[in-house]
């Protein structure tokens, strides 16, 4: 919907060097505040919470090596193709 919504308002009113500086102002000046921590902090959080959630922790499931995860990642793959 964003993309859509983004595309409509360039091919209606264009895309200036005016409007891309600012856009980059506002992306980049917002690196130093006080939210500056939360730049970084939910993206990592959120893909914490998103891994222990597909992998749970190893004291739940026994043992956690790179096999495990191969194995998972290729059974997933597998029923993607079927």
């Amino acid at each position: 919907m964003a993309a859509l919504l983004l595309r409509v308002g360039v091919s209606t009113h264009g895309l200036s060097f005016e409007v891309q500086q600012r856009l980059w102002d506002d992306i980049l000046g917002r690196l130093h505040g006080p939210m500056t921590s939360r730049l970084f902090l939910q993206p990592g959080l959120a893909f914490l919470v998103a891994l222990f959630k597909e992998y749970p922790p190893a004291q739940h499931t026994g043992s956690f090596t790179v096999e495990d995860v191969h194995a998972s990642i290729s059974s997933a793959a597998s029923g993607a193709n079927q």
